[in-house]
């Protein structure tokens, strides 16, 4: 992406009258939770994209009173997470619905729970906007709308109308389980305010988050695979890591389209996936992620326990433990007392074990540290806001070409003539 796009898509942020709040002064410092456009009592702001589709807040000075709320409600600019952190456990739902989530189905089990219980549920699922999938929020009060919220959505999602509404049934009394990036739990907790946080009714989960793409990218990507697969169907959900060939072998997506037929793609066969994976496509925001390490914003943190046959062996069923690598395990890490008291209330429906914190990250890198800013993302970038994502297919099939070609070429030589044909570069180079 061009430095010219990037100043003209940035612009908003200078304004002609001084007063006007500057939300931000470079696009790390900006997740796209949306909490600031929620929170205008006048609706100055909006959320717009950029050259290759992420979203940024813009004020309408003509609109804006200057009460400077946007700003304080800014989640991911203060920061905002716990101030301790707790117990991590590796942790598996008893329930047949484990095969329904992408991991070890812990959100899935709070969630039937808090609905038995007469709560809702707020977290992200696929709509569909004129034959295009796009990701947002909602709030669930039924047992038959909960699965469309299972599942990994590589995606981020848009949040703005559900924070008045979570307000809402917080202040009517009703005991809500939120779910979320944890940027967008930090967005939550600055939209609320601390009264309405400390709340006994709210529940939040953040999750072990790898960062996201934005939603023109995953539509832009759909709309060729539509053409390649599909005769012109429609793709009407797509889900990441389906547990088809168990949890350990999930790394597929599967696409289902409007005339019934699916199509699973191995992450490697994917250009969304395969970017995403190797950190191509994310927004700028989440190689500067604040809560990418041990504290963390939410009650309670979920993700996938990546290398637990390594780091806890003893716990797989095969070894006498009770975990299965077929059906899943997630970690678990709890990080506040609300957090630790309703994962007490789920009692037998979970399986729990606790174990290292540092067992957990092993695996699990942004627990340690934001993702790494590959030095090529930039043409990536700006394949996409050339030629959309017609053009970053080509680009990363001449990446996979030349990989292949290293592959091949190395098999060719053993280790000895390898380590002469660098040293011999390296001269060269001198």
């Amino acid at each position: 992406m061009s430095d010219e796009n990037t100043m003209a898509d940035t612009s908003y942020n200078t304004h002609k009258d001084p007063s006007v709040p500057v939300l931000f002064s470079s696009p790390e410092q900006c997740c796209g939770c949306g909490a600031c456009a929620a929170a205008c009592p006048v609706q100055a702001i909006s959320l717009h994209e950029d050259g290759c589709g992420y979203i940024y807040p813009q004020i309408d000075e003509a609109l804006c009173i200057r009460c400077g709320r946007c700003k304080q409600v800014c989640g991911y600019q203060h920061a905002l997470v716990s101030e301790s952190a707790g117990n991590a456990y590796a942790a598996a739902t008893s329930s047949t619905q484990i095969k329904y989530s992408a991991s070890g189905g812990i959100f899935g089990a709070m969630a039937r729970a808090m609905l038995e219980q007469g709560g809702v549920v707020v977290g992200c699922r696929y709509d569909n906007c004129n034959g295009l999938l796009y990701a947002a929020h909602h709030v669930v009060d039924d047992k038959a709308d909960l699965p469309a919220l299972l599942g990994s959505k590589y995606v981020q999602s848009d949040m703005v109308s559900v924070y008045p509404k979570v307000k809402q049934y917080i202040k009517d009394g009703h005991n809500v389980l939120f779910s979320g990036t944890p940027c967008q739990i930090a967005g939550l907790h600055g939209y609320l305010g601390e009264k309405l946080w400390a709340s006994s009714h709210l529940v939040t989960i953040d999750l072990v988050c790898h960062g996201v793409p934005n939603q023109k990218m995953l539509q832009n990507y759909l709309a060729e695979v539509k053409q390649k697969y599909a005769n012109n169907s429609e793709v009407v959900d797509a889900r990441f890591r389906p547990k088809r060939d168990g949890w350990s072998n999930s790394l597929q997506l599967e696409l289902v389209f409007s005339d019934g037929s699916e199509k699973f793609i191995p992450s490697d066969q994917s250009s969304y996936y395969d970017a995403f994976l190797a950190l191509k496509t994310l927004r700028e925001s989440c190689y500067h992620c604040p809560f990418a390490g041990r504290k963390r914003p939410a009650d309670l943190t979920i993700g996938d326990f990546w290398g637990i046959e390594e780091q806890c062996p003893e716990l797989l069923e095969g070894n006498g433990g009770p975990f299965s690598l077929f059906a899943g395990v997630s970690c678990v890490l709890v990080n506040s007392d609300r957090g630790s008291e309703w994962l007490e209330k789920l009692g037998s429906q979970l399986t729990m074990e606790q174990v290292p914190f540092e067992a957990v990250a092993a695996q699990n890198a942004q627990l340690k540290a934001p993702a790494a800013l590959p030095k090529d993302r930039a043409d990536w970038l700006r394949a996409f806001e050339q030629g959309g994502w017609d053009e970053v297919e080509h680009l990363w099939l001449r990446a996979k070409r030349k990989q292949n070609l290293r592959r091949r070429v190395g098999k060719l030589f053993p280790v000895s003539v390898k380590h002469v044909i660098k040293a011999v570069g390296k001269q060269l180079r001198l």
